[in-house]
């Protein structure tokens, strides 16, 4: 049976998610903003919540006020393993961009650039190995510099970003790095956060709805073929053995 959307309420919502970039067919970068949670019962708990109290002023008898609890971050999501993607908090996302400034990006620009021209090919010099910002022993993405080859047989530079294993990751030209690096560092995730739970907040709901009806309901890879041009990649002289190293 139908849900009744005219009785849903800001309230009823537990998070909202904006998609930001694709960067393979079955891994993208999200922003999500948690609306509820757990208590100390195990009951959700909104992050809204009404306060009332005495008021102190002498033609009131009731005071009220907000408190708002809210919890953000981004997410590398994995489509072919739900359960294998990693989360940045801003926490995380601040060492992530230390790691950018000061080890990825020269790759590409200035003196310590790895990337080199020999009888008009693109190459990679000895560089000092992969970047990794880790978390644990099993969630961490891991960055290495690549040649990146189109179908016409054009190049440029680029890199592969690990998740979690040698088994998952993605191939990004520069440009559409650069556009990863924008979203990282220039994002101001707090106030990212309000203008989505202020989204939340305006009627109507209950729009395209979609049910969750198994774990092969989730793919998109049309969407991102649609936006990287079905573009492919050749591998340089990168060495990507760093799980050995760890």
């Amino acid at each position: 049976m139908e849900s009744n959307h005219q009785n849903i309420d800001y309230t009823d919502y537990d998070r909202i998610t904006d998609t930001l970039m694709f960067l393979s067919p079955n891994i993208k970068l999200c922003f999500t903003v948690a609306l509820s949670k757990k208590d100390k019962m195990g009951n959700r708990a909104h992050i809204h919540m009404d306060m009332e109290y005495p008021s102190k002023f002498h033609d009131q008898n009731t005071a009220r006020s907000i408190k708002r609890d809210i919890n953000y971050y981004f997410t590398i999501d994995n489509s072919l393993d739900f359960g294998n993607g990693l989360v940045l908090r801003p926490q995380d996302v601040e060492i992530l961009k230390m790691l950018l400034n000061q080890q990825i990006l020269p790759w590409f620009f200035g003196a310590n650039r790895v990337f080199g021209i020999k009888e008009d090919k693109l190459y990679i010099k000895e560089y000092g190995g992969s970047v990794i910002y880790a978390q644990s022993d099993y969630k961490f993405i891991s960055f290495d510099p690549i040649v990146f080859t189109y179908e016409d047989g054009k190049f440029k530079e680029g890199i592969r970003i690990y998740l979690n294993s040698q088994d998952a990751f993605a191939d990004l030209d520069i440009d559409r790095f650069m556009q990863f690096v924008n979203i990282i560092k220039c994002t101001d995730m707090y106030n990212a956060a309000l203008t989505m739970i202020n989204y939340v907040k305006i009627p109507p709901y209950g729009i395209n709805v979609w049910r969750n009806v198994g774990l092969g309901s989730g793919g998109y890879s049309n969407e991102y073929n649609s936006r990287a041009n079905n573009r492919s990649t050749g591998l340089g002289s990168a060495s990507n053995d760093f799980l050995n190293s760890k």
